[in-house]
């Protein structure tokens, strides 16, 4: 029973943060998240989830240029083609395409089999050219943008920065420090984390998921406007989100000496686990209103894609007997 619990975790998360959402959404249930929790969950996760990296590992790979240049001139592309059919719902499918990789993909990764160190080392590259390149990008999308190029960089870099960099730095000082002192002890030994802590980060995340997944649910259940942009909503990001996940699963090993399945797994979720959080917010920051159902209702196709993947990999590493 444990067993099937851990398997269907985040799928677990999607169907009680929807039905939490859905009694929220109906005024049911009054209860709400503190706006603190979902940031300190966060940095909890990546904490732990970097401790388990050493950062001589975190190396350039050739798919980082690749899914760089799909994260800048494919969501160009999604917005061109989109645009004459419908401005908002081009803005919110390029934003899909734009935004950096989730800070939390390398939990999903890790628990995939794939390459944590990699992952890490692209969250941390696309985050920062999110920062650079979304100022000069939003103008010419939305013209009513009308602060400067260096106000919105470092906007962005104050929403991104504290949750990213500080774990970051936080496990990599933490693993010196106790490196330094087992050294000092003449011991041989070096920082590990232990086991327990190890599968926190997991558990953390199932726990945003719900909150997260509420919070979509809810907020769509408010909207008033035309359904049928929800509905295009819907159908545009759940293309946009397959498509991300199979073409990174296709570049992984097209650009692996060895094809191997981890490194399918570590592209594809670092094309297609995207940080939907900070997407919202700077769509409500700088883009057309509703912008944000997009990124939205990604968090739910992404999540039901994960939850697939992990259900289906428990599977594979079940003995059958």
């Amino acid at each position: 029973m444990w067993r099937v619990l851990k398997n269907s975790a985040l799928f677990i998360a999607l169907v009680i943060g929807s039905v939490v959402g859905v009694l929220q959404g109906s005024q049911l249930l009054s209860w709400r998240a503190p706006s603190w929790i979902v940031p300190a969950l966060l940095f909890g996760m990546l904490f732990f989830a970097f401790c388990k990296i050493d950062p001589a590992q975190l190396r350039l790979h050739r798919w980082h240029a690749v899914l760089l240049v799909i994260q800048v001139f494919g969501s160009l592309a999604v917005y061109f083609a989109v645009k004459p059919f419908s401005p908002l719902l081009a803005q919110g499918l390029m934003l899909c395409v734009l935004i950096p990789t989730a800070t939390a993909a390398p939990i999903i990764t890790d628990r995939l089999g794939g390459d944590i160190s990699q992952i890490t080392t692209y969250v941390l590259i696309s985050n920062c050219l999110t920062a650079v390149l979304v100022p000069l990008v939003f103008p010419f999308i939305n013209p009513a943008v009308s602060i400067s190029y260096h106000e919105r960089f470092l906007q962005i870099l104050a929403h991104v920065a504290p949750l990213l960099f500080v774990p970051f730095f936080g496990a990599w000082a933490l693993r010196l420090i106790y490196n330094a002192i087992l050294r000092k002890k003449g011991s041989t030994k070096r920082f590990r984390l232990p086991n327990g802590l190890a599968q926190l980060p997991f558990y953390l995340w199932v726990v945003m998921i719900v909150i997260l997944i509420a919070r979509t649910v809810r907020e769509l259940f408010h909207y008033e406007g035309d359904m049928l942009i929800i509905v295009c909503m819907f159908v545009g990001t759940m293309v946009v989100c397959l498509l991300q996940f199979v073409l990174g699963r296709y570049i992984g090993r097209r650009c692996s000496k060895n094809a191997s399945d981890a490194d399918a797994v570590t592209v594809g979720q670092s094309l297609g686990q995207k940080n939907s959080a900070l997407a919202i917010w700077m769509a409500q920051m700088w883009l057309m209103p509703h912008t944000s159902l997009a990124p939205a209702t990604y968090i739910i196709w992404q999540n039901l894609f994960n939850s697939w993947q992990l259900y289906r990999a428990a599977r594979e590493r079940t003995p059958r007997g």
